[in-house]
């Protein structure tokens, strides 16, 4: 298995470092290569004011081993991740297809190191927005109150929720978009995909419990601890682990493992499971011409009323309303 060492920085950077790994052409804002190892196609929009946003491709033909690291000198971003396509957020990958119907979105600071392990066969797309300090500092700072100080010195910090089905959709339109789009209509669509999603995100920021906390300044294997949790539970559609078994397995108390993962995704452990399954099971009665007992089989709900009332709870209608439009 071939390892990359990946600069974790501007776009223009990461093409720049891609291009002097696996060679390929970066014309008119698009960087693409075709490998042996992997497929790459990395669409380049800078707005203004050094926001950059990206759409990302990428086809693994061979298992590979990359990890991310930023430069002391580097200055500070924030950046914005929304999967569409597989699982980029920020680990692990999988074949269940079934996984691909309910996407994270996270924010974080670069400073965090990231590293993955890819498959043959994988394909990942997702959107990036990368928001400089000048940016933040005269347009964002009003948001120091929800997400703490985030360019402070060494701060290591990230945020998660479930992405909800208007991401995926923003999104699939820039996938799925004329290829003969004028560049002012081209460039529109990918600025106002990016500003939607990303506020979004924010509204989910902005609403939740005040109670859960902040991430900024956990350290950085506080951070990858709750990763793993996070990828176990999106991978899990059975009983959700107790807390005993989890802080046990990972060497952490309870009250901690409490703690962190309340201040990473705003909500408890258990919550976000089941916010997790349900998800998954609205994009699985939508997409798939599947029964609502075999739905609420599969995502272990014990009976089919209690999984009708969990989702009406969620959503406002029940699942045989979603299905009946949709199906």
């Amino acid at each position: 298995m071939n390892k990359y060492k990946m600069i974790n920085g501007s776009g223009l950077e990461v093409i720049e470092k891609l291009q002097s790994i696996f060679g390929g052409t970066f014309k008119n804002d698009v960087y693409e290569t075709d490998t042996t190892e992997v497929y790459l196609k990395y669409e380049y929009f800078c707005p203004f004011d050094g926001v950059e946003i990206m759409i990302h491709h990428v086809k693994y033909k061979k298992d590979m081993y990359m990890e991310t690291y930023t430069p002391d000198t580097n200055e500070k971003n924030i950046y914005f991740q929304f999967e569409y396509i597989g699982n980029n957020i920020p680990n692990t990958f999988t074949n269940d297809t079934d996984r691909d119907n309910a996407k994270m979105m996270s924010i974080m600071s670069s400073k965090i190191p990231l590293s993955f392990v890819a498959q043959k066969g994988n394909e990942v797309k997702w959107m990036t927005v990368r928001v400089p300090y000048d940016y933040y500092h005269n347009k964002m700072k009003h948001l120091e109150e929800y997400i703490g100080k985030a360019f402070d010195k060494d701060s290591n910090w990230v945020l998660y929720d479930i992405a909800p089905m208007a991401i995926s959709i923003n999104i699939k339109k820039l996938f799925d978009r004329d290829k003969n789009l004028s560049t002012p209509l081209l460039t529109s669509l990918f600025v106002c995909s990016a500003i939607e999603n990303v506020a979004i995100f924010l509204d989910r920021i902005i609403k939740r419990d005040p109670l859960s906390g902040s991430a900024i300044n956990m350290h950085s294997d506080d951070i990858e601890r709750i990763q793993n949790i996070k990828n176990e539970l999106t991978n899990l559609y059975q009983k959700t682990p107790s807390l005993n078994d989890l802080a046990d397995k990972y060497g952490v108390s309870i009250s901690k493992l409490k703690r962190d993962f309340n201040a990473v995704f705003g909500t408890s452990l258990h919550k976000f499971h089941a916010d997790y399954k349900l998800e998954m099971a609205y994009n699985m009665l939508i997409t798939k011409q599947s029964s609502i007992t075999d739905v609420s089989r599969h995502f272990g709900y014990s009976t089919i009323s209690r999984f009708s009332e969990s989702f009406k709870q969620k959503y406002g209608v029940t699942p045989k309303q979603i299905a009946s439009k949709f199906q």
